[in-house]
């Protein structure tokens, strides 16, 4: 049983979560330092990597617009 579990959130983990929230926050046009700051990660490479495809959605769609 997880932490997780009591929730009803079966099949989650930490890391999954940090990354969705981040997703999120590149998706709302935050910086990467904010990102960083409100997800708790160490280094900015981290943050990349997890916004990247947030990052790209967002870009083709201001484009199209």
């Amino acid at each position: 049983m997880t932490r997780f579990t009591p929730a009803g959130l079966s099949g989650v983990s930490a890391h999954g979560l940090r990354k969705a929230f981040a997703a999120q926050l590149a998706e709302q046009e935050s910086s990467t330092s904010e990102i960083r700051a409100l997800s708790g990660w160490g280094n900015l490479k981290q943050v990349v990597t997890c916004t990247k495809l947030a990052r790209r959605q967002k870009l083709a769609e201001n484009m199209v617009s």
